[in-house]
C-alpha cells in the first residue's frame, strides 16, 4: 500500500483487517459526485470511480449524496483508494460529523437507500 495525495493507495494487496466502526449497508442508485455509491453506513461510504482521489493528507470534500429524489451535502475525508481488477477505484470515505442534525439526516438517507435497495431487489 502506498500514500499518494495524503489517501492510502492499495494496489490490489490483500484487503487489510476491517477497520469499519458501522454496519455497512449496500446501495441502489445512489450517487456522489465522483460516482455511484456502493454502500454506505452511519460513519462513511464506499464509492466506485473511474479514477483516484488524491487530496492533501487530513482534507475533507463536501459530498453530495443522491438517491431517489433525496439529496444530503456531508463532509467527508477520504481514507483509502483500492484499485479494482477492472481499473475503476473504490474510494473509501470517512463522514465528518458535525452535529446531531446531520447524524439523523444522514441515517435519513441510509433509509430511504436501503428502501428502494430492497423494492429494487424484490421486483427484479
Amino acid at each position: 500500500m502506498e500514500i499518494q495525495g495524503g489517501v492510502p493507495q492499495d494496489k490490489g494487496e490483500a484487503a487489510p483487517d476491517n477497520q469499519r466502526r458501522s454496519v455497512r449497508l449496500p446501495c441502489a442508485g445512489a450517487r456522489c459526485q465522483f460516482g455511484a455509491v456502493m454502500d454506505l453506513s452511519k460513519s462513511g461510504c464506499r464509492v466506485l470511480a473511474k479514477k483516484p482521489l488524491e487530496l492533501p493528507a487530513g482534507a475533507t470534500v463536501n459530498l453530495r449524496l443522491e438517491t431517489h429524489g433525496v439529496t444530503l451535502l456531508v463532509p467527508g475525508r477520504p481514507v483509502c483508494n483500492r484499485k479494482r481488477p477492472d481499473g475503476r477505484v473504490d474510494i473509501g470515505f470517512e463522514f465528518v460529523i458535525t452535529g446531531p442534525e446531520m447524524a439523523s439526516d444522514l441515517m435519513e438517507f441510509v433509509r430511504v437507500s436501503l428502501a428502494n435497495h430492497e423494492y429494487m431487489r424484490r421486483s427484479a
